[in-house]
């Protein structure tokens, strides 16, 4: 019988379902689900950390981590959730359980069985899915699952760069030099010492364009790194306004680096990393480069953008080290980047 593609509820957007704390599988819940009526039918359920950044709340862009409960029978989505973190069993339990008594089509149920991956968390509510009388199956493979994790990743980013080193007109010693440069930045740390809401103005007169507002990113230790925003009113509307992660994906024009691990970077980059020894500081913090449109469009950077993300990684460490956010003097910062000496004035943008 072929497959159709699962199908979600008058087309409605993608948006992320918070609790402040997970509820879990209680005897009171538990006695709830069992009330349900249980058809023969088989779920499949599965959490996967997107391909891909959005931006979130405060304007930094994350890899979010989605939770998927659909029908394989019906081919029918019934639950879904977005989150910033790997969800715990009990966030994973709340989210079948959501399916189940408010599912996001069809009617109020129970499945007879549940298909699932190891390694997830469904191990742990193995007991509780007993008790409602669920078969819980270990699979391999989640190939529906697979392709709507790839839709999903991109409606909300867009495609992904395919490498740094297959950006025209980047050589292998530029990306070696980023990664140096990188490497340096992330074991400074200058993000230590800074509140959320920070913005250096950065001008280059030798890179065209600007000025380029930077936010250092790595306060609250969830993503770290460095953001070239090219609009200071939406960087205070981020800050002041309550707006939503879709919103601020829609408007956000900026050139960012993030640290994470090497299974994150182009496989491009990773093999070209490994056979050229590129210094990283750490195993979990490979460099991932990429330049966000307007609307929902991700591009690799160009090679000039490359330029001004080496020089910034250089010299804003020593510039946070010397001015605290409180001093609005500028200073002249020179660095040598992979296209020559760069010279750049920097001073703290004061936000009102």
């Amino acid at each position: 019988m072929a497959k159709k593609k699962p199908t979600r509820k008058n087309g409605s957007s993608w948006r992320r379902r918070t609790a402040a704390v997970p509820e879990g599988p209680t005897p009171l819940v538990v006695a709830r689900l069992k009330r349900l009526p249980q058809r023969g039918d088989t779920w499949q359920a599965d959490c996967r950390q997107l391909p891909t950044f959005i931006e979130d709340s405060r304007g930094q862009p994350v890899r979010p981590w989605i939770t998927l409960v659909l029908s394989f029978g019906q081919q029918l989505i019934l639950g879904q959730h977005l989150a910033e973190e790997h969800p715990s069993p009990e966030q994973l339990w709340d989210t079948l359980a959501a399916s189940m008594q408010k599912p996001l089509m069809g009617d109020k149920q129970r499945p007879v069985e549940l298909q699932v991956r190891a390694g997830v968390g469904w191990e742990d509510l193995r007991q509780p899915l007993a008790d409602l009388g669920l078969r819980c199956e270990t699979v391999e493979e989640l190939p529906v699952i697979d392709t709507l994790v790839t839709d999903l990743a991109k409606h909300l980013g867009g495609e992904q760069s395919s490498g740094l080193v297959d950006v025209r007109g980047v050589t292998v010693e530029q990306v070696g030099r980023i990664y140096e440069a990188a490497a340096a930045f992330y074991k400074q740390a200058p993000w230590r010492c800074l509140r959320y809401e920070n913005a250096v103005r950065i001008e280059c007169p030798q890179i065209e364009g600007g000025p380029w507002f930077a936010v250092l990113m790595g306060q609250s230790g969830l993503t770290m790194g460095v953001a070239l925003y090219q609009d200071l009113n939406l960087l205070k509307r981020m800050w002041t306004e309550d707006l939503s992660d879709e919103e601020n994906a829609e408007l956000t024009v900026a050139t960012t680096l993030t640290f994470g691990d090497a299974d994150e970077i182009a496989p491009a980059d990773r093999e070209a990393a490994r056979r050229h020894g590129w210094k990283v500081a750490r195993s979990d913090a490979y460099p991932s480069i990429f330049h966000k449109e307007r609307g929902l469009s991700v591009r690799p950077p160009t090679a000039e953008e490359l330029v001004l993300m080496e020089v910034c990684l250089r010299t804003l460490p020593d510039f946070v080290n010397r001015r605290g956010q409180e001093d609005f003097t500028p200073e002249t910062m020179t660095a040598a980047t992979a296209a020559g000496e760069r010279t750049l004035k920097l001073g703290w943008e004061r936000i009102e």
